[in-house]
């Protein structure tokens, strides 16, 4: 046989390609050995550009397809279990606490509620800004916002009073009025 690298694959390409899907968990030296050819042969023909497109190829779609069955075959007995809880629940004398818990379960698991373990995480640990402006900022930074967006304008007398009542300082917290800081 020959140790060139195919361009073309042939029938007894695929049968390899079938074979390694089959068995994926085998070495090559192993598959070599099922098929009667040698390993070094196997590994130009497995190795070569042609080869490993078509099995790439074959392998996403195998993949796929046992996916989508996998799929199925799980969603079918989801709902076998999902029959079969129902019955159990049905019936008198159950455990408050058996109850529950498949109801926290079940909710959990269609994504209600919080994540398992959220409440063994610990303290939540809070943040608190707290900014002090001197009277003198607020001003120029009142006067900006009324050019630029026409603030203060239209209220007349009565954001001039709020503005000087709210002429104080914001330390940690607290409030500070123009009297208490002179």
């Amino acid at each position: 046989m020959s140790a060139s690298p195919p361009q073309e694959l042939s029938h007894r390409h695929h049968a390899i390609i079938d074979h390694m899907l089959s068995f994926p968990e085998k070495k090559l030296g192993e598959i070599a050995e099922d098929l009667g050819y040698s390993a070094p042969w196997l590994s130009t023909i497995v190795n070569s550009h042609a080869f490993q497109v078509e099995f790439q190829t074959r392998r996403e779609a195998y993949n796929q397809q046992l996916n989508e069955k996998t799929q199925r075959r799980m969603f079918d007995v989801a709902l076998k279990a999902a029959d079969k809880m129902e019955e159990v629940l049905d019936e008198e004398g159950l455990e408050p606490n058996f109850v529950l818990d498949s109801f926290d379960k079940t909710l959990k698991n269609l994504g209600f509620g919080g994540k398992a373990g959220s409440a063994q995480q610990g303290p939540q640990q809070v943040q608190n800004n707290f900014f002090a402006a001197h009277p003198d900022d607020l001003a120029r930074a009142r006067e900006r916002m009324s050019q630029h967006h026409g603030y203060g304008e239209a209220q007349g007398e009565e954001a001039q009073g709020a503005d000087e009542a709210s002429q104080g300082a914001v330390v940690e917290g607290e409030y500070h009025s123009k009297e208490d800081q002179e």
